[in-house]
């Protein structure tokens, strides 16, 4: 037999040896009816007697689980059927338990993790209670991936007695939802691709007849999937009562009919007579109508699923000795229609009817919800199914109506010494109690409450009828206001030298600060200390605010003025010539009111205050000259300038070696290149006085003086002489080459010794004037009216000419043109 097959077999005959609901009775005077363990029902609304345990779950190991303190949240749920908690969102059905207990729980999630959970609860049975049973109710959801069944999501239910160290076998399981057993239905909405299988509740009996004095545990236990992605989660309760009647086995005397009730979850129920020689039925139920005698029995056989149990026999004696007492429960008060329970848990086989229907949820089950809204009087009906034992009972529902609404008025958040101001108020009642915080206020009674602190306000209401009801919670803010406050180092500063520093001084009786500074000139700041400098001068206006806790704000404000200062400025030459004044100008502009002061230093330990003094330098150097400027508002020097100046000295002068000329030849002169300028003096004879290469042309002997100065302006003076000589000399070239390259290009003669030329002809070789002058220069360039003449010819040339001594000289030749 497979595991999985196995699985399926061992949770079928769970499902019917455990739902045994009543054990047989054999006589009604030899019977001990036991009681429920404290709190075995939950409806405590809590877990005391419980165990909560979590864990992890492996596909190797099965289940592995620690004891915990107490119920881990979203693994351990505790149920209310008051209000309830509505519907399991896979299988639809309440995840209340509906067998009318107050409370249930909910073991495990819809998460996966590979989680485990369980609870557990240890108990003995009495020593005089030899029959004794107890009944469970479950449904389950899981998720069905598909894996291999010790991998699956799971149920485990196991019932052990400690006292023997022994598993009560036929009332331990594992199941899955996957297994195939009966009752489990496919969601319809699992929120996603995997199989979501759910099981709505059902009841299960646990029969410990025999165990009178042994100690018991009950054991429930969910697992997710082993692959840590799929969920497994089950919802728990256990009846309110451990009895050991069999539901049938005994009827009211004036029952009609009766009807006995197996066990549920077998697969084949036979019911014979006492000795077994008449088939009664084969369902879960046997209906008898008539009612049998009183004392007869009927026996059941209990066929499981195979492999899920063994084949049982179950005897009942039916006696006529039932009786029934209708409990509608102890006087209730509803207070503004608040839901009150009546009556108690539901016992199976009894009939229920309330009277009058009006303000209940069901007036047909043992424990209806009243909301009623006048004061009523219900009367509980309770019969037998078969119609006896009537039996009835009253119970009173006083309504009474209580007014909590409550009203604030002013703000739920401000400031002190905002002039706002917060008043709870409610309607006048029999009894009025305000808290704070959930402390009770001293004398706090009226309906009027001023508020003077932060806290969660409330008022508990209450009437002479016993209706006490607590009004909403209103929470207040009051936030304590700041003091904004700084100083300033100087609230008039000068430009040049300013440097402001604000001091923060703000304070708040609790809490902390936030701080906004605004500087006036459209700069900003948060932080608490802050030091600022202005690009412009001119009075600002600065101001701080304070932030505390609830927006809470102060503000503070100072006027600081910021004075304008010059901004030292002049110019100066760089390179200048000893004992020559320095050419300075002052570019410092008075941005002020006030007078300005100068302080000129320069750079050899002298000084002067003028505003534009003239100095000169007696030695040469570097120096650094620098003008530091004052106002009388600002006395400190707050502005400077400085510029490096060098003194240059003249070279000395010398005298040339004397120079010879041909009388009214030029003759080309040098001065020494030590300068920026030269002056020649006199300038007679020269083509230039102010080059440093002239060239002379006289009759008669010169003497120059030359004055050179370099960029610094410092006079240098040479001398030179030039001596002159007589030479009569008329030279011609014999080729030239006219064009634009600066070599020969110009035919012209050169004279040694003359003082006029009368003319200067040039022909072409047949006799036509090509060029005429009377002079020795320019030369002629080889055109005709701008247009070349032809090269590669030879052109003759006359000149006439007087020399120094008056002689006039005549003379021709001839010249080669050539490119």
């Amino acid at each position: 037999m497979n595991h999985f097959y196995k699985t399926s077999l061992l949770f079928k005959l769970f499902l019917t040896k455990l739902v045994f609901l009543l054990s047989l009775i054999l006589s009604v005077n030899s019977t001990v009816k036991a009681q429920c363990p404290f709190n075995i029902d939950f409806e405590e609304g809590a877990f005391n007697g419980w165990q909560c345990w979590t864990g992890s779950v492996n596909a190797n190991t099965g289940i592995n689980l620690n004891p915990v303190p107490g119920p881990v949240a979203n693994r351990h749920e505790m149920l209310s059927a008051n209000p309830g908690n509505g519907f399991d969102p896979y299988g639809d059905f309440p995840k209340n338990c509906p067998n009318g207990s107050g409370h249930s729980i909910k073991l495990g999630n819809n998460s996966g993790g590979a989680q485990a959970e369980g609870v557990s609860y240890d108990f003995t049975i009495p020593a005089n209670a030899n029959e004794f049973s107890l009944i469970y109710y479950y449904a389950v959801v899981f998720q069905d991936p598909g894996h291999q069944p010790n991998q699956q999501p799971r149920l485990e239910i196991e019932i052990t007695n400690l006292t023997d160290n022994t598993i009560i076998g036929c009332s331990s399981f594992s199941f899955i939802a996957s297994s195939g057993l009966p009752g489990f239905f496919q969601s319809a909405h699992p929120n996603g691709n995997t199989p979501v299988w759910c099981k709505d509740w059902s009841a299960t009996s646990i029969n410990l007849d025999g165990n009178q004095g042994k100690t018991i545990r009950l054991f429930f236990k969910t697992a997710d999937c082993t692959f840590q992605a799929h969920f497994g989660y089950a919802y728990i309760d256990v009846n309110t009562e451990c009895s050991s009647s069999f539901v049938g086995a005994t009827f009211c005397p004036d029952d009609t009919a009766i009807t006995v009730q197996a066990p549920f979850g077998y697969q084949a129920y036979t019911w014979y007579n006492s000795n077994y020689t008449q088939l009664l039925g084969t369902g879960q139920s046997l209906y008898l109508n008539p009612p049998p005698l009183a004392g007869s029995v009927v026996n059941v056989q209990l066929t499981p699923y195979n492999g899920y149990g063994c084949l049982d026999t179950l005897t009942a004696v039916l006696w006529d000795t039932l009786t029934v007492t209708a409990f509608a429960g102890t006087d209730k008060l509803s207070c503004d229609l608040t839901p009150v329970q009546l009556g108690g848990p539901p016992k199976q086989g009894l009939v229920y009817s309330w009277s009058p229907a009006a303000g209940l949820s069901n007036p047909n089950i043992s424990n209806p919800i009243a909301t009623p809204t006048v004061s009523t009087s219900y009367v509980l009906t309770v019969t037998n199914s078969g119609g006896g034992c009537l039996t009835k009972d009253t119970v009173q529902v006083n309504a009474g109506v209580i007014d909590i609404s409550i009203q604030l008025i002013g703000s739920n958040s401000f400031c002190t010494g905002s002039g706002q101001s917060a008043v709870l108020q409610v309607n006048p009642a029999d009894g009025i109690q305000w808290f704070k915080d959930n402390v009770a206020i001293p004398g706090a009674t009226l309906t009027q409450l001023t508020i003077t602190q932060t806290g969660d306000y409330h008022a508990v209401i209450s009437t002479n009828t016993g209706c006490s009801a607590p009004t909403q919670i209103l929470h207040i803010d009051i936030y304590p206001k700041p003091t904004a406050g700084f100083t300033i180092n100087n609230i008039s500063q000068c430009f040049a030298t300013q440097q402001f520093v604000f001091t923060n001084t703000s304070s708040v009786s609790s809490g902390t600060l936030q701080y906004a500074w605004s500087f006036g000139d459209g700069t900003v700041d948060n932080n608490k200390d802050v030091t600022h400098t202005y690009t412009q001068p001119g009075t600002y206006t600065v101001k701080l605010i304070v932030t505390a806790a609830g927006q809470c704000t102060d503000s503070i404000s100072y006027t600081v003025t910021l004075l304008p200062t010059p901004t030292a400025d002049f110019a100066s030459d760089t390179l200048v010539c000893v004992n020559l004044l320095v050419p300075i100008t002052n570019k410092t502009i008075n941005n002020t009111t006030s007078t300005i002061n100068y302080l000129w230093n320069f750079g050899n330990g002298q000084t002067s205050t003028q505003r534009n003094p003239g100095y000169s330098y007696l030695s040469s150097g570097t120096y650094t000259i620098k003008l530091s400027v004052s106002s009388s508002l600002c006395p400190a020097t707050i502005s400077s300038k400085q510029v490096n100046v060098v003194i240059d000295a003249p070279v000395p002068g010398i005298n040339y070696p004397a120079k010879d000329a041909v009388l009214n030849f030029p003759e080309p002169l040098q001065a020494r290149q030590i300068g920026t300028s030269i002056l020649w003096v006199p300038s007679t004879n020269l083509d230039n006085n102010r080059s440093f290469t002239p060239f002379f042309k006289g009759l008669t002997q010169q003497l120059y003086r030359i004055e050179i100065k370099n960029a610094a302006g410092c006079l240098t003076i040479d001398t030179q002489l030039v001596k002159t000589h007589k030479k009569i000399e008329i030279y011609v070239p014999t080729i030239f080459t006219p064009g634009t390259d600066g070599k020969n290009d110009l035919l012209r003669p050169l004279l040694m010794g003359f003082v006029k030329v009368n003319y200067f002809r040039i022909y072409n070789r047949w006799g036509n004037l090509l060029f005429e002058m009377k002079s020795d220069r320019p030369g002629w360039d080889g055109k005709v009216n701008n247009v070349p003449v032809d090269l590669l010819q030879t052109v003759v040339w006359m000149i006439e000419a007087v020399d120094v001594d008056g002689v006039t000289h005549r003379k021709q030749g001839t010249t080669i043109m050539m490119r």
